[in-house]
């Protein structure tokens, strides 16, 4: 057997738990789609409605020996942090929006750190409206070309995305080496408590650019407009970050929005 058939002939078992919250059955769901989709899924349903879906891309170099292993180690780390997200309450408000939950208390306590709040769910129309709104008035074939130069000139890259910054949703995104979904939806809090911050400062200007040093990845939010913002993230240790912040910067001057 190739190596292509390989990657395409099985997928992973997937993952199954009924988690009770706050009088609700909430069934979590995570499934394998296969090497001709290459992520998996995590969905939450309450009362056969898909109230949160996160799709984690599969991680490069996969090959046959090693594939199995990080595939199964992916989905279970996105089970995982599905389930502790909805113990720590950060799907109530959708859920009370939904009529799901008709009365929000405080959450239990947890000290598990959950995902930031969902970037994608099927119950909020008004997100997908606005998304598709956006994807209609900008220049959707500038912003991927100009997303895609980015993720190949800078060395390093994990991921590149363009985000809205009112959803938290991302636009456009390449690169398989973070999940972008979940990134977008938590950079855009990271860049709106920067705004709170200047306000509260009574701090004059713009934010030009917004740099998180980890001990292996860098992360830089560039906006773009007044609703937009580019997010890059890149290997520490192999990017070089001066020239990450010049093409981010270029490609954010290189686009129509």
């Amino acid at each position: 057997m190739t190596f292509e058939a390989a990657q395409s002939s099985t997928f992973q078992v997937g993952h199954n738990h009924n988690v009770r919250h706050r009088g609700l059955l909430c069934h979590i769901q995570t499934e394998d789609y296969g090497f001709s989709r290459q992520y998996v899924c995590t969905q939450i349903f309450v009362e056969g409605t898909v109230v949160f879906s996160l799709k984690s891309v599969y991680p490069k170099g996969l090959t046959i020996s090693n594939r199995v292993e990080a595939i199964r180690q992916l989905m279970q780390a996105s089970h995982k942090q599905v389930i502790r997200a909805l113990r720590a309450g950060n799907f109530d408000t959708k859920l009370q929006r939904s009529g799901l939950l008709p009365e929000l208390e405080p959450p239990l306590a947890d000290t598990t750190p959950a995902l930031p709040s969902p970037s994608d769910n099927s119950i909020d129309l008004g997100v997908a409206r606005r998304i598709r709104r956006l994807k209609e008035a900008l220049n959707m074939a500038n912003i991927e070309q100009t997303i895609s130069t980015i993720f190949n000139q800078v060395t390093g890259t994990l991921g590149v995305a363009l985000v809205d910054h009112e959803s938290g949703m991302a636009l456009a995104t390449r690169g398989s080496g973070i999940n972008l979904e979940v990134a977008a939806a938590g950079n855009m809090e990271v860049v709106r408590a920067k705004m709170r911050v200047m306000e509260a400062l009574d701090i004059e200007g713009e934010i030009e650019d917004i740099l998180i040093t980890l001990s292996s990845q860098l992360h830089i939010i560039r906006p773009v407009g007044s609703n937009l913002f580019l997010y890059l993230a890149i290997d520490r240790k192999t990017g070089n970050l001066a020239m990450a912040r010049h093409q981010l910067a270029k490609g954010a001057s290189e686009l129509k929005v």
